[in-house]
């Protein structure tokens, strides 16, 4: 029998388009063992599909296997983070166009009675982080409160001292989000 929260994960993995064993367990499942069985049940029902991360060797689960697998389950994986170190996640939408400009994601959050906007960017191509999407005041002044970007990059120096917005750059273990999101 499918259940409403597996449904849930349907839909969160057609949204999300990839997430690991962990990031589904700690926003749905809550029981490591449970999560197992119920992926299990929704791969075996081919309502899911899945295949071993070769990075963190655990499985990855999608409805669709996205072309850029990686960069994907980092965003995934992102918004795991955020759930767990905010008092809650208002929104986040993936690739918005907003002013021209398509960030990976762009969401929303509070921390206790503060409320934050935040957008994402993920680089881990060889051609480096795009600086000037940022640039532009436009696109800064879009939002109700000033933006802070968060770049997730396995490169060791970013470039951000002159971009209009605050940016934190974390690497793709994303052991500093905590620190950054305030």
């Amino acid at each position: 029998m499918i259940t409403d929260r597996d449904y849930e994960v349907i839909e969160f993995l057609k949204t999300f388009k990839v997430a690991s064993t962990d990031t589904l367990t700690e926003l749905f499942y809550k029981n490591p063992r449970t999560a197992r069985h119920r992926l299990k049940q929704l791969t075996d029902k081919k309502m899911i599909s899945r295949s071993r991360d070769a990075v963190s060797n655990q499985y990855v689960y999608f409805t669709r296997k996205p072309s850029q697998l990686r960069h994907s389950l980092l965003v995934t994986d992102f918004y795991r983070e955020l759930n767990k170190y905010t008092s809650q996640v208002v929104f986040f939408a993936r690739e918005t166009e907003i002013c021209g400009k398509r960030p990976d994601a762009v969401f929303g959050y509070r921390i206790n009675k503060s409320e934050y906007v935040g957008l994402l960017e993920v680089e881990i191509s060889h051609k480096g982080f795009d600086c000037d999407k940022y640039r532009n005041s436009k696109f800064v002044n879009y939002f109700p409160v000033p933006p802070k970007l968060f770049v997730i990059s396995n490169q060791k120096r970013i470039k951000t001292d002159d971009l209009l917005c605050a940016c934190s750059v974390c690497d793709t273990s994303l052991s500093n989000i905590k620190f950054s999101l305030s």
